[in-house]
């Protein structure tokens, strides 16, 4: 009698395994990816430093001592001087907060005119997803660096104007792909419910449709940030970028290749920072996409 009144007890008062949401699994996946984590951390390291920048650099990013001028790498000068004098280990730290601008600002202005218009599209179909699909192919045919070109010689080099031609050029990548989400979301039986109990269409896109649809949409906003980056360095390197003397890494590499075969660490350093950056975005991102795969569920 005992031992049963002992089991009994045991079955009553067990609890049951914790559930794990989407996320908390996604977590826990993107913990074991060794190469997702390392691009994770390099990203944290250039964030901080951007932040930090003021307490661990040498002086302002304009700061120029003409006596300094073209020195090497050395303890005294971390990634040496350019022809002003300038501190490179200043402005590339300078430079990460561009970088960093560019990339997080430019991806949220294109996600937030590319989802609406996505929505619409694969929410509405018939003649608005026509039009809206017609205007992105049409949008698709001109060439995304092309395009920002086009734009940064009307409106000029800044940073404000680099934010809008890179955003110009971005945002149909986010049109097309909630738009394929919705299109498969917009038989499921929970929107089909919520549209009988006449819930209004922007409420079942906004509370239904969408958070079900946000892991690829978090993905790509994620993958296409080192696109916006190189988008920028490649702007900067013609001239079309950031305004001198603010520091732009593609401005670093376009003012100082000229010097690259005897004052190298002008160009070297600046290219090695984006391609650090891009490859961090890039491990990240492919790290968070295998997360987010609702098909790996071990």
């Amino acid at each position: 009698m005992t031992i049963v009144q002992t089991a009994q007890e045991t079955i009553f008062t067990e609890k049951p395994p914790a559930q794990r949401g989407l996320y908390q699994d996604a977590w826990r996946r993107f913990k074991k990816n060794r190469l997702a984590l390392i691009g994770f951390g390099v990203l944290l390291l250039i964030t901080l430093g951007a932040i930090a920048a003021p307490l661990i650099s040498f002086g302002g990013y304009n700061n120029q001592v003409y006596a300094d001028a073209y020195l090497f790498p050395s303890p005294q000068h971390l990634m040496g001087t350019d022809g002003l004098g300038r501190e490179i280990w200043n402005r590339v730290l300078y430079g990460a907060r561009i970088s960093l601008l560019v990339g997080l600002v430019s991806q949220a202005l294109a996600y937030a005119v590319g989802i609406p218009l996505g929505a619409i599209a694969g929410f509405r179909g018939g003649q608005a997803d026509y039009f809206i699909m017609r205007f992105v192919d049409a949008m698709s045919a001109f060439p995304s660096l092309l395009f920002a070109i086009l734009v940064m010689s009307v409106l000029g080099p800044g940073v404000w104007q680099v934010l809008l031609a890179i955003s110009l050029t971005r945002w149909i990548e986010g049109c097309r792909m909630t738009r394929a989400q919705l299109l498969q979301l917009r038989q499921s039986e929970y929107v089909i419910a919520a549209q009988a109990m006449g819930a209004s269409s922007g409420r079942i896109i906004v509370t239904h449709m969408l958070p079900n649809a946000l892991s690829p949409l978090i993905v790509g906003l994620t993958l296409g940030i080192p696109g916006a980056i190189f988008s920028e360095a490649g702007l900067s390197f013609l001239g079309l970028g950031i305004n001198p003397p603010i520091p732009s890494w593609g401005q670093m590499v376009g003012e100082s290749v000229q010097y690259l075969s005897y004052y190298w660490y002008m160009t070297v350093f600046p290219a090695l920072a984006i391609a650090l950056m891009m490859l961090g975005f890039t491990w990240a991102g492919d790290g968070l996409r295998d997360a987010l795969d609702p098909r790996d569920s071990r």
